[in-house]
Order: structure tokens, then C-alpha cells, then sequence
């Protein structure tokens, strides 16, 4: 019973750590994007086509505060139909 409470804690462990790596590399990615992009539309529209990819989701949108008016817009938006 003791080396299977251990197994399942290892095996709790690894899955852990595989998403913490997922979640590391999609944040990797979002900043090369961030470096090498200039077109600000599609550097939103990346790092929600990586959020999608990388967490599984169906929807991810980013969200851009207007200066003038201190109000959040819609900047981009993958998954939806």
C-alpha cells in the first residue's frame, strides 16, 4: 500500500511538472513573439492562437486598455466562430 501511495504521488508529481512546463513554454513563446512582431494586431492574434494551442482551451481573446478613455477593448480573439 506504501508503494503505491509513493507511485501515485510520482506520478501526481510528473503531471505537475509536464503542465508547469507547458505553461513555461507558451510564455517563452509569447515573449519571442512579443520581440519579433511589430503588427500589434497580430501579436495579439498569436498570443491567443498560442493560448488555445498550448492550454487546451476553446476560447482565448486578449483585452486592450484604451489610454484615452482607461477602458478595456477587445484587441484580438481565436476560437470563436
Amino acid at each position: 500500500a506504501a508503494q503505491l501511495a509513493v507511485a501515485i504521488e510520482v506520478a501526481e508529481l510528473y503531471r505537475r511538472s509536464h503542465e508547469e512546463a507547458e505553461v513555461s513554454s507558451a510564455l517563452a513563446r509569447a515573449g519571442e513573439e512579443l520581440i519579433a512582431s511589430l503588427d500589434r494586431a497580430g501579436l495579439l492574434q498569436r498570443i491567443c492562437d498560442i493560448a488555445t494551442e498550448v492550454m487546451g482551451c476553446d476560447l482565448a481573446w486578449t483585452l486592450v486598455r484604451e489610454p484615452d478613455s482607461g477602458r478595456y477593448a477587445v484587441g484580438a480573439v481565436a476560437g470563436a466562430s
